[in-house]
């Protein structure tokens, strides 16, 4: 599949309430990225849960917990954007046992940092803003 014009789907990384994100290759620059398509959303619905404003926040964050958006687009009635892709093992896929508690807390504190940051720049995941709203 191809998204876009651009960006041709290697994989499938996981699949959320408002889409799904790829592991993608952009077709002009063979670059490598992560790519989360918002299909579940049309882009009026994603707009009413993030505001440009919101939006263009989080192409500008810098965070080292953060994998930062490289740009925003959209295919059809779709947005996306494209996170530089960062590879790894999906926290799922963490098993937990006694001896690796050490790798539990760093995980959980890298976790509060990157929440911490988006938090700061007011930027919340729905269930959040419902709360603090």
């Amino acid at each position: 599949m191809i998204i876009d014009s651009r960006y041709q789907v290697l994989e499938t990384l996981g699949r959320g309430v408002w889409g799904t994100a790829y592991k993608v290759q952009d077709i002009r620059t063979d670059q490598i990225y992560t790519l989360k398509l918002f299909e579940n959303l049309d882009a009026e619905t994603l707009y009413e849960k993030f505001t440009p404003e919101e939006m263009h926040v989080m192409s500008q964050l810098v965070q080292p917990h953060l994998s930062p958006v490289i740009t925003f687009g959209n295919m059809n009635k779709h947005i996306y954007y494209i996170r530089e892709f960062s590879g790894g093992v999906p926290l799922n896929n963490f098993v937990y046992k006694n001896n690796r508690l050490d790798l539990l807390y760093d995980i959980i504190v890298q976790c509060l940092y990157a929440l911490d940051a988006l938090h700061t720049h007011k930027l919340y995941h729905e269930n959040d803003r419902e709360k603090s709203g």
